[in-house]
């Protein structure tokens, strides 16, 4: 479901967690997805407990090259 939302344009911003833990091979996020997002940088952060947070929004939404 993701990979057809992003497909459609509906999705301005992301806001992704990532959770340092090593248990192997891994997994995509959108598997479904033909091309690259491109996406610029908002607001980097850092928790306590060592997770890190993204929150990107689309270039191709805001009209940014």
């Amino acid at each position: 479901m993701a990979g057809s939302v992003l497909r459609l344009g509906l999705v301005d911003e992301f806001r992704i967690f990532v959770h340092p833990l090593v248990l192997g091979a891994g997994k995509p996020f959108f598997l479904q997805l033909d091309a690259s997002i491109r996406t610029r940088l908002l607001e980097p952060g850092r928790s306590p407990r060592g997770s890190f947070t993204c929150a990107t929004k689309s270039r191709s939404l805001t009209g940014n090259p």
